[in-house]
């Protein structure tokens, strides 16, 4: 031991002085003197007050037996001692023990157990000789057949052989290994044997199973349900059996329903049997054991309860520990069922169980990917418009896993996908639940299924027969006085009971009434509910239920089941709605006209309070009982009044009908429909506008709806209440819009903007842009919104926006105009109030006073940080701040506060961030606060108030501020506060001094009066460049996002103008018509206050203008080139060009001497040298003379290229072909036009026995000079010589046309008679053809100069006789301009032309002429002539 000695007197003491010593005592127990074991002098002088270094003591002490003593260290001088510390000593000798590794000793005996295994198992021990002084020996260590075992030293590397040694104070490791690789069950004794007199042996008990791992063997070890396995439901999960023996288990949660925990097929030899391990939860469990060869139908092996009449069916009642607990305590107990050799699926039905170990079998084959599809539920009969639900477990029993989404789940009608449903992620052995619910359409018999489809797939097909609806009226049992939670279901408890009887009196139904569905109304609130429901029924004597004596359902009608109900929100206290809206009219339930009972049992994963209709009337006539636990027999029942039910009963039919009509005519084929939840009936229109149809729910309020092409669509409610109702409908075009609803506020402010919204229904479809939406303020367009692309049917909404700039009132509508019309909102007075310029905000609502305000005066210090949100301050960024302020109330007191304050913008929505100050600026050092006036709540005043003598610009956001007061004195102090705003102050409160780290409290928000400086101000003056005032210059001050402010300056040029915006940043711009533009070279913000004396400078400019005609016509001329240039550089100093009235209008700053030149294609230009400019030059007139161009040339003959005289010159407009110039050539062919208008033009020649020469659209950009050549017209006589009896071609006659005496052409007819003679002389010729056999032809007149003459018959007279003979036996021929017939009685006589047209008719007798007629060839009475 090592102490250290202090000489605490007045004297010294040296070695050797009486009793300087120091002695080592062992403490005794009870009151025996403590022994002393060794005394040492001090050998080390000591002065009074010295203390010296550590001194050694050892001793040596005899020891016969282990002890452990408590040893001190005593002084001799005046006997104090001082505590040592204890002391194991240890009697040398070996101390051998076994014990686990967590140092729990062994008894002599004590089982082993190595439990059941299909891999070695280790368990692991300690040799002990830890409390030995002396070596221990251990002999031998012996295993039984089937275990190993090693000896592990730590601090030696090689394992240890027997015999070995333990050293004194130390442990070895003992691992003893039941071996995998012997099969089956081996038992026997571990002996840890030490050496004579060291102790005795050890014999442990030992005991295992190696399972064959080609055998079934679940332990769920992993926590996990093995792959290939599945469950029911979701009661079953793998969890630790905390209070039993700490291994994972399969559990059921449930009592009911039982559900089954399913294993993959296994395949039992003949002799070999599946053993499990079970244990109860509590008194209620249940397990039931069934094998099957396909999962569907299944035969019972075993049923397990704790009642159970043989040992071998009955749970184990010991329990793990001591505990006194009833509720999943219980040991497992083994149990072997009986299933028979062969292939079989193995299912657990539990509830309220664990299942620890599964033994037994061989596992055959899992597939990677497989299905199972069980506890369906698909209802063999419904009726149209009522719900059809189909659920079902989905479980992988592959052994791959299923990601999410892989797998969808359908219900099928027929071929039709009713319903779909994605599933979540599977992995191997889990399962879902699958519900659908769908509304059934239409009677008949359809092929039903569920079908899974993905990466893996499974169906169960089923039939369904689908009646047609019929009347179905409802009748009230009970009158609703109250609601109540208790019946019938209790959902506030996940599971409950209840039992109601309904007497004759109140049902009021005759006997044999079938009765189709219950109906329980109430209301809850939004919280998902999933429910399993179950409802019997049956006729009875019973005057009310029993609470002592429950009614079974055994023996009563089962009426409705579904496992998969979820309710939502339902109604409220004023509006009650179906819960329950149960149907089983396809199997009624018929009433025998006595008392009802009703028996109602719910089951559910979770609970919501619900309320159902209570007739509080009729008291006891329900009982129930609830608990979130499984409901055993040990649940009592208690009373409750009756619930009102509604009874689904028969009744006629009632009926929708009407007329759809559209501008007052009928419209056919509008379709008609009302639905209710999925309740739906409709009908079509006739050809005059007529429809009906049944209803067969009559107590539903309906929505209606009217659809036809090129309609909008009608909507509105019909509720019938049991009776028919006609309901005519009007329909409007489609063609345009409806105004669905609109939103134009009634007030607005200058300078804020102002929006409105409307929300249109459309019609057709439109296109993006085929419309306009526009807002009219004052019949002034004023905003618009896009026009959007709108489909059919569909609603759009649509938002406007714009500033105001003046405070009064306007009339405000929106308008969509469309290509055949247009809709507007109506006219809304809209009252446009002046810019606020309020010198107060207050930010939160003073609506209760608290000791926790700004500061809190009722403590002696305190911090407190406050946040004020955007949306309660309400005011634009850029106001600035000139004070904040903290109204309360208190009585006088002689003390005085100090305060420190800090203030800052923060961004929107920025939480409470504790006494920190980064960010904000200090606007309040060691400011005092004088508490010596009373201030009554009255009339409170401002007790806090922080100035900001240079302003705080506030930036849009929220305001953070940190208040930290202190004061040597308190007062109870009372503040505004609104209590209705929390999470956005919170303050730290004391007497005594805070800290960063004192605790904080939230408190109501502190009620802040914001003092806003109403306006700053803008002035200053415009001058000239002379330094001259510019009177009537208007001011514009406007910001980025639309504020703006107006002045005008006076005749001195001073402005000035209010700013109540000044915190922002404006642009400055100033116009006046006689100078340029200004706009100021920097922002201006007012927000460091009022800005005077700003100087703003304009430039004068000065005008020329005027206007230019021509010099002829006086039209002004568009498009003139003006140039005023430098007399000296020549540089160009204004250009400008003339408008469509010939006017311009230049702009100029320096006064000088200019030359102007005026230019324009056409004209001669227009200078003027040394024009003096010395200011305006207004109202110039300049004349400009047109152009003389020369259009000249020569035109020969083509042939000759002889000068042809007389050729007419056209030139005219090509667009309104007028002549803008003619001439002649003179007998040199030659021509000159002259032409003042350049342009592009159409050129004609002209010029008799020519053919004309024409140019389309020739430029004429100046003079020039061309050469035209003509070629001579041919000309073309043509025609066919005939018999003038026979009408035979004449071959071989000559045709020869002369000009005077001369022949010019001639040609011989062909066999057909026919000739063709081409000229180019255009001139007048006379014919002569001879042909022999006949008397020439001749005629004098042969007109060929306007054009050809072809198909000309010539008919010449035999030498016989003269004249051609007609059928009715008159003479014609042709003579000059007539027609000569000789009749030898009177006749009628008709003259054609060549082309058909009778032209004469004439009664003649003897010889007569018909005058009058034009050359060419005539028909009369059929026979052709010549006139020439």
């Amino acid at each position: 031991m090592n102490v250290k000695v202090k000489n605490n007197g007045d004297v010294a003491f040296n070695p050797g002085d009486e009793n300087y010593s120091l002695s080592i005592m062992r403490k005794n127990t009870g009151s025996a003197a403590d022994t002393e074991v060794y005394t040492q002098p001090i050998a080390v002088a000591l002065q009074p007050g010295e203390t010296s270094d550590f001194i050694e003591l050892n001793a040596v002490i005899p020891v016969t037996e282990s002890a452990r003593s408590r040893f001190d260290v005593r002084e001799n001088i005046t006997g104090s001692s001082s505590y040592g510390g204890w002391v194991d000593i240890y009697a040398y000798k070996p101390d051998f023990s076994v014990t686990t590794t967590s140092f729990d000793v062994i008894s002599n005996g004590t089982l082993q157990d190595f439990g059941i295994s299909q891999s070695s198992v280790d368990k692991e021990y300690n040799i002990r000789n830890t409390k030995g002084a002396a070596p221990l020996t251990i002999n031998s260590i012996t295993v039984p057949e089937g275990f190993t075992y090693s000896i592990k030293d730590e601090d030696v590397a090689e394992t240890l052989t027997t015999p070995f040694v333990v050293r004194a104070h130390e442990k070895l490791l003992l691992t003893v290994t039941m071996d995998a690789s012997v099969l089956g069950s081996r038992s026997g004794d571990i002996v840890v044997t030490p050496a004579d007199g060291q102790g005795t042996a050890i014999t442990l008990p030992v005991s295992g199973t190696i399972v064959d791992p080609s055998k079934l063997y679940v332990t769920f070890a992993d926590g996990k349900f093995p792959a290939g396995t599945y469950v029911e439901g979701n009661s079953w999960t793998v969890d630790k059996y905390t209070n039993g023996d700490g291994n994972y288990s399969a559990v059921n949660s449930s009592v009911t329903p039982m559900t089954k925990f399913v294993l993959p097929k296994i395949r039992l030899g003949e002799g070999e049997s599946l053993t499990f391990t079970a244990a109860k939860r509590g008194s209620s469990s249940k397990l039931n054991v069934y094998y099957s060869a396909d999962r569907v139908n299944w035969t019972l092996a075993q049923s397990i309860s704790e009642d159970a009449s043989d040992e071998a069916n009955k749970f184990s009642a010991d329990k793990y520990g001591s505990s006194y607990s009833y509720i999943d305590v219980f040991k497992y107990k083994s149990f072997t069922p009986a299933i028979p050799a062969g292939d079989w699926y193995v299912a657990f039905e539990a509830g309220y169980s664990r299942i620890g170990s599964i033994v037994g079998g061989t596992v055959l084959a899992i597939p990677e990917h497989e299905l199972l599809v069980s506890s369906v539920v698909m209802p063999e009969e419904g009726v149209v418009n009522h719900a059809y639900t189909a659920s079902a477990t989905i479980a992988n029993v592959g052994t791959a896993d299923i990601a999410e989404g892989e797998l969808t789940a359908k219900l099928y009608f027929g071929e039709t996908a009713m319903q779909t449903q994605a599933l979540p992620a599977l992995a191997s052995g889990a399962s879902t639940s699958v519900s659908f619910n769908v509304p059934l359409r239409e009677a008949g018999t359809f092929a039903t299924k569920i079908a899974v489809e993905g990466t893996a797939t499974a169906e169960v097909p089923a039939s369904l027969v689908v009646a047609q609806e019929t009347p179905s009226g409802s009748k009230q049992v009970g009158t609703v006085t109250t609601t109540g939670t208790n019946v019938p279901a209790r959902l506030n408890y996940r599971n409950s009971d209840s039992e109601i009887i309904y007497t004759q009196d109140v049902i009021g139904l005759a006997d044999g009434t079938a009765i189709k569905g219950l109906t329980f109304k109430g209301y809850k609130s939004a919280k998902e509910l999933p429910l399993s429901l179950e409802v019997w029924m049956e006729n009875t004597t019973d005057a009310a239920p029993d609470a002592s004596a429950p009614h079974s359902t055994e023996g009563m009608t089962k009426v409705y089941s579904n496992p998969n109900i979820v309710l939502g929100s339902i109604g409220d206290s004023k509006n009650h709605m179906p819960i329950f809206d149960l149907d089983f009219s396809s199997t009624p339930f018929v009433y025998t006209g006595g008392n009802l009972r009703i028996i109602v049992q719910s089951r559910s994963t979770t609970y919501i309070s619900t309320n159902f209709e209570m007739d509080g009337n009729r008291k006891n006539m329900a009982i129930y009982r609830s608990s979130d636990s499984p409901l055993d027999e040990e649940d009592e029942y208690r009373t409750a009044d009756m619930p009102v039910v509604y009874l689904h009963i028969d009744k006629e039919a009632t009926t929708l009908s009407g007329t759809v009509t559209a501008n007052n005519a009928p419209v056919a084929d509008a379709e008609v429909k009302i639905a209710s939840g999925i309740v739906e009936y409709s009908g079509t229109t006739d050809a005059e506008g007529k429809y009906t149809f049944p209803v067969y729910q009559d107590n539903l309020e309906y929505t209606m709806t009217v659809t036809k092409d090129g309609y909008f669509e009608k909507t509105e409610t019909v509720a019938f209440n049991g009776a028919s109702i006609v309901k005519d409908v009007a329909l409007e075009s489609a063609e345009g819009f409806k105004i669905s609803s609109f939103n134009i506020p009634e007030t607005g402010e200058v300078n804020t903007a102002y929006t409105a919204t409307v929300k249109l229904l459309n019609g057709i479809a439109k296109e993006a842009g085929s419309y306009t939406a526009r807002l009219f303020v004052n019949d002034g367009i004023l905003a618009g919104a896009e026009a959007v692309a709108i489909d059919k049917n569909a609603e759009q909404e649509f938002t406007f926006t714009y500033m105001p700039r003046e405070a009064g009132t306007v009339s405000v509508y929106a308008k969509f105009t469309y290509a055949s019309g247009y809709v507007q909102t109506e006219a809304v007075n809209v009252t446009i109030a002046e810019e606020k310029a309020d010198a107060e905000v207050i930010v939160g609502e003073a609506n209760s006073t608290d000791r926790a305000g700004a500061i809190t005066p009722f403590n002696k210090n305190s911090r407190t940080e406050i946040i004020y949100p955007k949306s309660l301050i309400n005011l634009p960024a850029g106001t600035k701040l000139d004070a904040i302020r903290f109204y309360g109330s208190h009585y006088a007191k002689d003390f005085k506060i100090t305060l420190n304050a800090w203030v800052g913008n923060v961004a929107e929505g920025t939480a409470l961030q504790g006494f920190g100050v980064d960010g904000l600026t200090q606007v309040a050092t060691d400011q005092i606060i004088d508490m010596n006036k009373t201030i009554e709540d009255t009339a409170m005043e401002p007790i806090v108030e922080l100035t900001f003598p240079d302003g705080f610009v506030y930036d849009g956001g929220d305001v953070r501020l940190y208040l930290d007061a202190s004061a040597t004195d308190w007062v109870s102090t009372l503040f505004e506060v609104d209590k209705n705003v929390s999470g956005q102050a919170q303050q730290a409160a004391s007497d005594s001094e805070l800290t960063d780290s004192s605790r904080k409290s939230g408190i109501s928000l502190p009620v802040a009066h914001f003092i806003v400086s109403p306006y700053k101000t803008l002035s200053g003056a415009v001058k000239n460049e002379k330094g001259e005032a510019v009177a009537s210059a208007y001011i514009t001050l406007a910001s980025a996002d639309g504020v703006e402010y107006y002045s005008e300056t006076d005749a001195e040029g001073a402005f000035s103008m209010d700013v109540i915006k000044y915190g922002k940043e404006y642009t400055l711009t100033v116009s006046h018509p006689s100078y340029d533009a200004y706009t100021h070279p920097e922002t201006i913000s007012l927000a460091d206050g009022n800005i005077s004396g700003l100087a703003v400078t304009l430039t004068k400019t000065y005008t020329y203008s005027g206007v230019v005609t021509d010099a002829e016509t006086h039209a002004p001329i568009a498009g003139v080139e003006i140039y005023v240039s430098n007399p000296e550089s020549g540089a160009d100093v204004m250009t400008g060009t003339t408008d469509e009235n010939g006017a311009f209008d230049l702009k100029f700053k320096q006064l000088g001497t200019y030359d102007i030149l005026f230019k324009a294609a056409g004209y001669d230009m227009v200078s003027y040298e040394g024009t003096p400019f010395e200011g305006d030059m207004v109202g110039k007139a300049v004349e400009m003379q047109k152009t003389v161009y020369t259009f000249s040339g020569v035109v020969t003959d083509a042939e000759t290229k002889a000068p042809i005289k007389g050729v007419e010159v056209y030139v005219s407009d090509p667009e309104s072909g007028a002549d803008v110039m003619t001439g002649t050539t003179d007998e040199n062919g030659a021509f000159a036009l002259k032409f003042k208008q350049l342009g592009t033009y159409n050129v004609l020649f002209k010029a008799a026995g020519y053919d004309m020469v024409s140019s389309e659209e020739v430029p004429f950009e100046g003079n020039f000079d061309i050469t035209v050549e003509m070629q001579k017209t041919e000309r073309t006589f043509s025609g066919t010589v005939t018999d003038a009896e026979s009408h035979a071609a004449i071959a071989g006659a000559s045709v020869a046309l002369y000009k005077g005496e001369n022949k010019v052409a001639e040609a011989t007819t062909g066999a057909d008679g026919s000739f063709e003679i081409k000229v180019k002389d255009l001139a007048v010729f006379s014919l002569v053809v001879k042909a022999e056999g006949y008397e020439d032809f001749t005629f004098d007149t042969i007109d060929l100069t306007e054009g050809d003459m072809t198909d000309t018959p010539i008919e010449m007279t035999p030498n016989s006789g003269v004249g051609m003979l007609t059928a009715d036996g008159l003479r014609v021929y042709g003579t000059v301009g007539a027609v000569v017939v000789e009749s030898a009685s009177e006749a009628t006589v008709r003259v054609y032309n060549a082309a058909g047209s009778l032209v004469r008719r004439a009664d003649v007798a003897g010889k007569t002429r018909i005058e009058g007629l034009q050359r060419g060839v005539y028909i009369v009475n059929g026979v052709k002539v010549i006139v020439k």
